[in-house]
Formats: C-alpha cells, sequence, structure tokens
C-alpha cells in the first residue's frame, strides 16, 4: 500500500476498535507506538510520507487528538486491566 492508503485503512482500524468504547459514551486512548529501528527503512521515504498524512488526518479529525504521553496520562483516569493480550515481545 501507499502512505495514503496506508494512513487511511490504519486509522480506520482505529475507528472500528474504539466503535464498542465509544458506543458506551467513553473516551477511547489508543497509543500509537511506533518502533523506530526495524522496518521503517522498507517503506517509502523512511515512512516520512506515511507519518505527515497520519498526524495531518489526525490533526484535521475533530473526534481524534494527538496527545504526548504525559497529556494522555494527564486527561485520563487510570483504569485496571482485566486482560493483557499477548504481543510480538
Amino acid at each position: 500500500m501507499g502512505a495514503e492508503e496506508s494512513v487511511h485503512h490504519f486509522l480506520e482500524r482505529i475507528r472500528e476498535n474504539c466503535r464498542p468504547i465509544l458506543s458506551h459514551g467513553a473516551d477511547a486512548l489508543v497509543p500509537i507506538i511506533l518502533d523506530g529501528e526495524n522496518a521503517w527503512e522498507h517503506y517509502e521515504l523512511n515512512g516520512r510520507p506515511f507519518l505527515r498524512r497520519l498526524y495531518r488526518l489526525i490533526s484535521e479529525d475533530a473526534s481524534m487528538s494527538a496527545l504526548t504521553i504525559s497529556e494522555a496520562l494527564a486527561a485520563f483516569e487510570p483504569q485496571p486491566l482485566s486482560h493483557v493480550a499477548p504481543g510480538s515481545w
């Protein structure tokens, strides 16, 4: 996929995954933690077009906000985790 299509796909997946939380009137916090050492050299211009488009679309969408970790921690009440899915690491 090119950068444009990838960003739209990525944001649509976020929307789909957040729909159950948002339908209950709660805000959803979606950490996007991008690994900076492994894959970026395989993307067009080291991922720069993807990242620029991603942040542009998030900033233009009134239903989303890009936050730093500090901003997110200040904005959201801590919640206990009932389940943690296994990850690649």
